[in-house]
């Protein structure tokens, strides 16, 4: 496959700290998109899903609340005043690991990874009561159901639980925003991933054709070559072929 050196060295310019806080971001939200998801999806890649990941999370947060109570009271804790707002709590835990040992099942029965037949980094399939929601009449498409509606189920469900008292209800709701932007960024990257494709085809084409036959920048797709270029045709063409590299890779399409 060819690559447009033109193109990588005078557009291919990263915003460095977008990028910092894009892979930040989503590196972080991988514990809270995975204490939401194993209740809406099913099928998940084996290395998207970590049960050993879901152990850890649970443990952690079995301990944490009553740790946190402790603390504030100077190491006593009111049993019955700490059950009244974090049994919804523990009750949560149980249905985590519960739902996390069904995807640990399922991913156990799918087809191998290792023989082409599974993407191991598959974010599973969305439950069918929400891939049926329809708007208008319409169905939602993958990309608002992930970064919308899924959070949004949860993050209802968090709001509701935080207006009764209960602690499990700040946890549902802090995971469902983070969920939201996670997927809001991993899309923006993918947006910006095939724009940049587009682009490098564009500015092959336009460079080749500008090269070849001195084209007219002004039919030339918003393109515009930046640089001097050779007067003589041949000394162009010549230009024109070490702008591109051959990687030896051509992609089975």
């Amino acid at each position: 496959m060819k690559k447009n050196l033109y193109y990588k060295n005078v557009f291919g310019r990263r915003n460095g700290i977008k990028a910092f806080f894009y892979s930040l971001f989503i590196s972080i939200a991988s514990w809270p998109r995975l204490l939401l998801e194993v209740f809406t999806r099913s099928n998940m890649g084996e290395r998207y899903f970590s049960f050993s990941s879901s152990i850890i999370l649970t443990v952690i947060l079995a301990i944490a609340p009553y740790a946190g109570e402790y603390s504030r009271n100077y190491g006593s804790v009111e049993v019955g005043k700490f059950l009244l707002h974090n049994l919804t709590w523990y009750a949560y835990l149980a249905a985590f690991m519960y739902f996390s040992i069904q995807r640990r099942k399922e991913i156990k029965t799918l087809p191998g990874v290792f023989d082409f037949k599974r993407f191991s980094l598959s974010g599973g399939v969305i439950d069918k009561r929400l891939t049926d929601l329809r708007f208008n009449g319409q169905k939602f498409n993958i990309r608002t159901l992930e970064c919308l509606i899924e959070p949004a189920f949860f993050f209802i469900i968090g709001l509701g639980l935080l207006l009764l008292g209960q602690n499990i209800g700040y946890l549902i709701t802090i995971c469902s925003i983070i969920y939201s932007l996670s997927y809001c960024a991993a899309y923006d990257i993918g947006d910006n991933f095939i724009m940049d494709k587009i682009d490098e085809i564009i500015c092959g084409e336009e460079l080749t054709k500008d090269l070849k036959d001195d084209n007219d920048t002004s039919k030339s797709r918003g393109f515009n070559a930046y640089g001097r270029k050779p007067s003589d045709p041949e000394l162009r063409k010549k230009t024109m072929d070490a702008m591109f590299e051959n990687d030896g890779f051509e992609p089975a399409i």
